[in-house]
């Protein structure tokens, strides 16, 4: 009879205290010893005995406290010795007949593998076990799943690469470097493709695309293969066009998964973002959103499709698309925590470009306050803040934030994804007095668009607000290479032709030429943009300047046209004035209403109401039509004035959304 095939109680028991068996309690202390785990079950069958016997058995090693109720079930000292007392062949015996029954069953537990490990159970099935766990396990477990797993015998640089995926999913972006930098010391492990892509998310997160794209440049193009739209996102965020061209589709192999489809579709439109207006991008990084949606929380990549999608729509004048997509990545959680604070960001600049500057504030107070932020979303949340004060001319204000932002500027690369802070920062910058604390990041984005062939979609408005920063600035010179850049665009970019000419009128506004009729377009062209406030600041400058008192008075009547569109149009005011005295919503709608003005996704308030995302979905659109909201943004503005009001219909909550 081979070891394996012994049963275990036959192990004679030392010192032990009068017992029904002594064989059999001997059995399951060694058992307990392994795996630290009590289990009927799993005793009964190792040990070939009834379970009436070993509950017996049980009963009394727990009254005599040989036995713990809870993990550990034995003292060190009384395990050691019950270890040793078996002998290591039976020890190997036991590890022959447990593990095939617990990785049978359930699942290993971390306790019970580190029972195992610490028995000296190495099997390679245990080391395969591993492999798997580091996913599954909480942040907190990660590191000591990957040291069991070296000691069990998986390969610890496969578990690093593991490790580091799991932690950059995760917003552990420390943590992952951490573990990228083992595995990146050994270039020709299978393993190095896993940690460049951790490695890329956890510096894209950080304000550091140009480590992102460092790291697909040493890979090189025949490596890439599955992350090519990760590579392609990565060298064309630091202006690598050429670089870029060079990566080639993911390869035919691979299964068409969603996730799949959304990144192939990625890559096809940031390429297509560079050819003419870019124009020909903005559904394909649409579609590739949409794509993307099913798989949500699932899809871990350096930046999300909705927020390039929202990038583009922004540079194209796009705004409702702009809107549609980030409302729809948020509903579905697409990109999951890691992703939730850009979409809601993004979603408050296009707020904020519309004029609704205190429901710009609300979302960015919001995602302050329930996220930790990388940098490259801080710096958004500065460039917002700032955009806010700008706008709402507020210089104290402006002052306070732009103090606080230029603090965190040194740490941050630019990069194509990352121009619309920028332009922000640094027109903030000249109105304080400080652009010179931009200068080598300005010039960085410059070096940046030539390398890519300044497309429009991308450099439109960072040259508009180059423009417009140079004239704060009182830089004449320093106008000129924005303002040709933009009428070079003009011909083949719709949005360059309306900020060139917009320019050109602001120009000679500036140097007292007022004309009526150009002011009149180019302020109707900038609507167009839903640039409201630029529209307004241009036609206040005319007036203030304007020659005679019948031209003043007309600028002026455009200035405040354009200033009430800028504010939320007035017909959405009206409406809301009259949901508030006619809303009739049930305690539920409240509270599905306050949460869905917090920014939450349908997935989140459900967990939050104990209903499913489907219901959620049904009451949000039973609230807009008893509001009588023709859109999504429309019932948005009413909530916010209802929800604002002191109005005894609504419902005190006990959680009050942070959006009153």
């Amino acid at each position: 009879m081979s070891a394996s095939d012994q049963p275990l109680r036959e192990i004679p028991a030392t010192d032990s205290p009068d017992q029904l068996d002594p064989a059999l309690d001997a059995g399951v202390l060694t058992v307990i010893a392994v795996v630290d785990l009590i289990d009927v079950t799993l005793l009964s069958a190792v040990l070939e005995a009834p379970s009436s016997e070993v509950h017996a058995s049980l009963d009394q090693l727990r009254a005599s406290g040989t036995v713990l109720p809870t993990a550990p079930h034995l003292s060190v000292g009384d395990r050691q010795s019950v270890l040793d007392r078996a002998g290591r062949s039976a020890i190997d015996a036991l590890h022959e007949r447990v593990l095939p029954r617990l990785m049978d069953g359930p699942g290993l537990t971390l306790t019970t593998a580190e029972a195992l490990i610490g028995s000296e159970c190495r099997d390679p099935r245990l080391a395969t076990l591993f492999r798997g766990a580091i996913r599954d396990a909480h942040e907190s477990e990660r590191q000591r799943v990957l040291e069991l797993g070296v000691l069990a015998g998986a390969d610890p640089i496969e578990l690093d690469a593991q490790l580091a995926e799991c932690a950059a999913a995760g917003g552990n972006f420390e943590q992952a470097l951490r573990s990228c930098e083992k595995v990146l010391a050994r270039p020709e492990h299978p393993a190095v493709t896993i940690a460049v892509r951790a490695a890329a998310v956890a510096h894209a997160h950080r304000g550091m695309t140009h480590m992102s794209a460092d790291l697909f440049r040493y890979l090189g193009p025949e490596r890439v293969t599955g992350d090519a739209a990760v590579a392609v996102w990565a060298l064309l965020g630091d202006g690598d066009r050429e670089a870029a061209s060079r990566i080639g589709p993911p390869a035919r192999s691979s299964a068409p998964t969603a996730s799949r489809h959304a990144v192939a579709l990625l890559a096809q439109g940031l390429r297509l973002s560079l050819v003419d207006d870019g124009s020909a991008a903005l559904p394909v990084l649409v579609q590739s959103a949409a794509a993307a949606g099913p798989v949500g929380e699932l899809l871990v990549l350096p930046d999300s499709p909705a927020a390039l999608a929202a990038l583009a729509a922004m540079g194209l004048g796009e705004l409702d698309t702009a809107d549609a997509v980030l409302t729809a990545a948020l509903d579905c959680d697409l990109g999951g925590a890691l992703e939730r604070s850009r979409h809601q960001l993004l979603l408050a600049w296009v707020t904020m470009l519309r004029g609704d500057l205190p429901g710009a504030t609300t979302m960015v107070d919001h995602v302050v306050a329930t996220s930790p932020l990388g940098l490259r979303d801080t710096v958004m949340t500065h460039a917002l803040r700032v955009g806010i004060a700008r706008r709402g001319d507020d210089p104290g204000s402006l002052t306070v934030h732009w103090n606080q932002a230029r603090t965190c500027l040194a740490e941050f690369s630019v990069d194509l994804y990352s121009l619309l802070s920028l332009g922000e920062l640094a027109l903030s910058a000249a109105r304080v007095g400080e652009s010179y604390r931009l200068t080598s990041h300005l010039a960085d984005a410059d070096a940046l668009l030539e390398r890519l062939g300044r497309p429009p979609l991308w450099a439109a408005m960072f040259h508009w607000y180059s423009v417009h920063a140079a004239i704060l600035a009182e830089e004449p010179a320093a106008v000129i290479p924005h303002a040709d850049a933009l009428v070079t665009a003009a011909p083949a970019s719709r949005v360059a032709g309306i900020l060139a000419r917009a320019g050109q009128t602001w120009i000679r506004v500036l140097r007292g030429d007022v004309d009526v009729a150009a002011v009149r377009f180019a302020v109707s062209e900038l609507e167009v943009l839903d640039l409201h406030w630029d529209a307004t600041r241009l036609a206040a400058h005319a007036a203030a300047r304007a020659s005679d008192r019948q031209s003043m008075l007309e600028l002026m009547q455009i200035a405040r046209a354009t200033d009430r569109m800028s504010r939320i149009d007035q017909n959405q005011v009206n409406h809301a004035d009259t949901a508030i005295s006619n809303a009739r919503l049930t305690d539920r709608e409240w509270e599905v209403a306050a949460l869905v003005l917090e920014g939450l996704a349908y997935r989140e308030i459900g967990e939050r109401l104990f209903i499913s995302p489907k219901t959620v979905e049904h009451h949000v659109a039973r609230i807009r039509r008893r509001l009588g909201a023709e859109s999504r943004q429309d019932m948005l503005a009413v909530l916010r004035r209802l929800l604002s009001a002191d109005d005894d219909t609504v419902p005190t909550s006990p959680d009050p959304s942070p959006f009153r």
